[in-house]
Order: structure tokens, then C-alpha cells, then sequence
């Protein structure tokens, strides 16, 4: 997709946290702290915690990879 007035933001990150979201998911979430005036680096930290794994055993592995998230908001504030 080109970018354009019409792009607020886009979200990069490795593999470990698409594991248990889907892009949609991860795009309601970043809208919604958006909303909320959350900082830019807060909505990664909250994001990331939601991929940890609860218990390691339980989900076979996931939520155990290395993560990384980088979001760039291109909203005019």
C-alpha cells in the first residue's frame, strides 16, 4: 500500500509477536491506545506484554520467541 494522507500509522516486528494475533488484532489494539492518548512507547510495551506466554507448557512454546515491535505514527498532532 502507498502511503498517503489516509495512513495513521504502521507497526514492524518480528515473528514472535504475530504468534497469537492477527494484523487486525494488533491494528484494533494500537486505534484503541491511540484513542486514548497512550504514548507511542507505552502502546508497544502493553502490546508485547500481551504476547508473553502464560505458561510455557500450555501454549507448546509460543510466546517464548525473542519479540520486537517499532511503530511509526504519522498522525499531524
Amino acid at each position: 500500500m502507498p502511503l498517503n494522507a489516509k495512513v495513521d500509522f504502521i507497526v514492524m516486528g518480528c515473528d514472535g509477536i504475530w504468534e497469537f494475533h492477527t494484523n487486525q488484532q494488533v491494528v484494533d489494539n494500537v486505534y484503541m491506545q491511540m484513542q486514548r492518548k497512550v504514548r507511542i512507547n507505552k502502546i508497544c510495551d502493553n502490546w508485547l506484554d500481551t504476547c508473553l506466554s502464560p505458561n510455557v507448557t500450555r501454549t507448546m512454546g509460543k510466546g517464548c520467541d525473542n519479540m520486537s515491535m517499532i511503530l511509526i505514527d504519522f498522525r499531524r498532532t
